[in-house]
């Protein structure tokens, strides 16, 4: 893949090339720990609510598995979001002006 990267921006000007390649690279690095986080926050807030609102029975259980279910979900999507936002960007650098 940094290999392609490095194709795709050797057609951009040598101020322009640079920007791209740490944007391109850090899209290729991204380990999706920020989506991770809002997800495995978003989760047990809810479940909090849900949990001390009496619909639900164990409150620790139901907010550590909602945590982890939500982290595991948001570092799936974070993950994902990255790998085509990064293949999105190569294609239109690799793409032919004109």
């Amino acid at each position: 893949m940094t290999k392609r990267i490095d194709r795709a921006v050797a057609t951009l000007d040598a101020d322009i090339q640079e920007r791209w390649r740490v944007e391109l690279r850090g899209l290729q690095r991204a380990c999706g720990c920020r989506a991770a986080l809002a997800g495995m926050l978003i989760a047990a807030i809810a479940a909090g609510y849900f949990a001390y609102s009496g619909v639900l029975a164990n409150v620790a259980l139901t907010i550590g598995g909602a945590a982890l279910g939500g982290a595991l979900s948001g570092k799936v999507a974070g993950l994902l979001f990255a790998r085509i936002r990064l293949h999105v960007l190569l294609r239109k650098l690799e793409r032919p002006i004109g």
